[in-house]
């Protein structure tokens, strides 16, 4: 570690030890050097914010000119982690880093098309956790190429990968996971004690969602390993024409209003408010289409509920092959039931202009703001939710005012960019510790 005055140059981040949070990022050539960052306190950043090059000295740590090598590593998967990880290779800063994708080779189509100039592919299969040593298998698959490839990031995908990269040791200068729904609660406590296990064996953990990262501090990790970065969209482009094509392969009349559930919110464990407020949309606005779209979690239970919201009268759709166009010709998109996780599904729409109805969740990141980017009602008030629903249909002014607010609300604050960035950043950090760097930004 030395001490240099910063002039403007090549990149470096600015942390505040205090709040342990990224504050800033500027650039810096002490004396023709790369430095990855460097630490001040937070008062200092805001007095100096317009002109890096008069801060005083500060301490910095070297950072070599080699791009970063990360290896992204997914398990079997099909909806909002696939589309987070595509996301994350569409946006990646290429001069900074050099990327490369494990996946099962059954999964390249889907996952890694389109995509070959932007990342490597690699096939690693990742054998569910109840079969007998397939953990340990994959997990020596992946330390076999990691020792081969010298990745500096491993940055797993979810509960199976993370188990995978834990188990695979070290090799790598860091480790880091994205849990990308709460943990699970199984049967059996020793499930959910390994997965614990293998999360504080990780150098960090990020959470998409408040909810997340706090049931990760309840596990017991420190507050310094997890990073809350918000999870990242972008708007697809839609046309009247996709909308209608949408329409007619779900069966739906393109003259009649839909109100769309996306299945991923809702559980067969909220079967009781999830069917209730079904069942008072209908009543309410009998002219509407209630549709619930996208792949459901594959439990019984959920089955149950799906099969009941036929009966009702609603459409279940299943895998939609062009969910977003699907989105895009919804009235009203609503959450029913509190949401564990920020739904990419729910960002998706609102990125299209469509209006949000939710059930509150107690994050206070929340994206949708009652009365400003959408309409939020109090948990275990089903009623009350189908009002707010339906009150949009019979005000589309109203609900064409919350959709534009949410547009913006996912343009200036979940983009794909600003989620890859965020990551960006925390890489560079989680390399700068492993070097002998400074302490690690706990939130963005």
């Amino acid at each position: 570690m030395t001490r240099e005055p910063l002039t403007p140059g090549t990149d470096a981040v600015i942390i505040a030890p205090d709040a342990l949070q990224v504050t800033q990022a500027v650039r810096i050539t002490p004396r023709g050097r790369r430095y990855l960052f460097c630490t001040i306190s937070r008062p200092l950043i805001q007095r100096h914010r317009g002109d890096p090059g008069q801060l005083p000295s500060v301490q910095t740590h070297p950072m070599k000119e080699e791009a970063i090598h990360v290896l992204h590593l997914l398990r079997p998967s099909a909806g909002g982690m696939r589309t987070h990880v595509r996301t994350l290779l569409e946006h990646h800063d290429l001069s900074r880093l050099r990327v490369t994708l494990a996946a099962p080779a059954a999964m390249r189509d889907a996952l890694y098309g389109g995509l070959e100039d932007r990342a490597g592919f690699r096939g690693l299969e990742m054998t569910d956790p109840a079969v007998p040593f397939g953990l340990i298998y994959s997990g020596i698959l992946l330390s076999a190429l990691i020792r081969k490839e010298k990745f500096h990031i491993i940055h797993a995908h979810g509960v199976r990968a993370t188990l995978a990269a834990a188990l695979a040791g070290g090799g790598a200068r860091a480790r880091l996971a994205t849990l990308h729904r709460p943990l699970p609660r199984p049967v059996n406590p020793a499930a959910r004690s390994m997965l614990t296990l293998a999360l504080r064996a990780m150098d960090h953990v990020v959470a998409p969602s408040e909810r997340i990262r706090q049931d990760l501090l309840k596990a017991g990790l420190d507050r310094s390993q997890v990073s809350l970065i918000p999870e990242g969209v972008d708007a697809a482009r839609v046309s009247e024409a996709d909308k209608l094509r949408a329409l007619r392969s779900a069966g739906l009349d393109p003259a009649r209003p839909v109100v769309l559930f996306p299945a991923r919110l809702c559980p067969g464990s909220q079967f009781r408010p999830v069917t209730r407020a079904a069942a008072e949309i209908l009543r309410l606005a009998p002219e509407a289409q209630l549709v619930v779209a996208g792949e459901a979690p594959p439990d019984a239970s959920t089955r149950r509920l799906q099969c009941t919201l036929t009966q009702m009268g609603a459409t279940c759709t299943g895998a939609v092959e062009d969910l977003c166009a699907l989105l895009g010709a919804a009235s009203v998109i609503v959450a029913p039931a509190p949401c564990p996780d920020l739904s990419r599904t729910l960002l998706e729409a609102m990125a299209l202009g469509v209006s949000p109805v939710c059930v509150d969740s107690g994050d206070a990141r929340w994206p949708v703001h009652d009365g400003v980017t959408g309409r939020i009602v109090p948990a275990g008030n089903p009623a009350a939710l189908a009002e707010a629903a339906v009150s949009l249909l019979r005000h589309p002014e109203e609900a064409e005012r919350l959709g534009n607010a949410a547009r913006e609300r996912v343009r200036t604050e979940h983009s794909g960019q600003q989620m890859a960035r965020r990551l960006e950043i925390l890489y560079e950090t989680l390399l700068s510790r492993a070097e002998g760097g400074g302490a690690c930004a706990a939130r963005f």
